[in-house]
C-alpha cells in the first residue's frame, strides 16, 4: 500500500481477511485501497464493517465521506464528514437541498439519519432541526422533538427563512400545550 500498488495492496488484504475474517482492522486498509482504486462500493463496505466494531474512529468516518462524496451520495458523505468532526467539508445549503429531495422520494429514514448526524456535530443547521421536526410530527413522535427543541430554538440564524422559524415557534408552542395536559 505505501508503494501505492494497489492491486498487490488488494491480493494482500484480501488473504488476510481470509485468514481472519474478524480482523476488522484489515477492512479498513483494504477500504483505503479500493478507494485509491475508485472501486467505492467496495470501500465503504469495507468502512462500514470497520465502523460496526469502531462506530467513533473520525477517521474511517471522513475516509468513507469521501467514498461517499466520490460516489455520488453527498448527503451521506455529509452526515459522515459531520461525525468526523470535518464541519467545513459539510455543504449545508446543498444538504438542505438534498433533504428535500430525499423527502420527495419518502426516504424519511435516511433523512433522520444523515440530519441527526449533521445537527449533533452542528447544532447551527436549524433547516435540520426543521426537516426532523416534520417527519416526527407526522409520526406522533415527540421525545425527538423535545430532546432537540432548546437547541434548534437557541441557534436561530439571523437570516433563517421567516416560515421556518414560525414553524419552529409552532412547534414549541405545541410541546408546551402537549405537555400541560399531561
Amino acid at each position: 500500500q505505501e508503494l501505492k500498488q494497489w492491486d498487490k495492496s488488494l491480493e494482500d488484504f484480501t488473504a488476510i481477511l481470509r485468514l481472519y475474517p474478524d480482523g476488522f482492522r484489515t477492512n479498513w486498509l483494504r477500504g483505503l485501497t479500493y478507494y485509491h482504486m475508485k472501486r467505492y462500493a467496495e470501500s465503504i463496505s469495507d468502512f462500514d464493517i470497520y465502523l460496526k466494531n469502531d462506530s467513533t474512529n473520525r477517521e474511517v468516518l471522513g475516509a468513507r465521506g469521501m467514498a461517499y462524496l466520490n460516489s455520488r451520495q453527498p448527503l451521506l458523505a455529509y452526515a459522515d464528514f459531520a461525525a468526523s468532526g470535518n464541519l467545513q467539508a459539510v455543504n449545508y445549503d446543498h444538504a438542505a437541498r438534498l433533504v428535500d429531495s430525499v423527502l420527495q422520494l419518502r426516504d424519511t429514514t435516511r433523512v433522520l439519519y444523515c440530519v441527526d448526524a449533521i445537527t449533533k456535530k452542528a447544532p447551527y443547521f436549524t433547516e435540520g432541526f426543521v426537516y426532523k421536526f416534520k417527519i416526527h410530527l407526522a409520526r406522533n413522535e415527540w421525545k425527538p422533538i423535545e430532546d432537540n427543541l432548546s437547541v434548534a430554538l437557541s441557534h436561530i440564524p439571523v437570516n433563517f427563512d421567516k416560515s421556518s422559524h414560525s414553524y419552529l415557534l409552532t412547534v414549541q408552542a405545541l410541546s408546551h400545550a402537549r405537555n400541560r395536559h399531561r
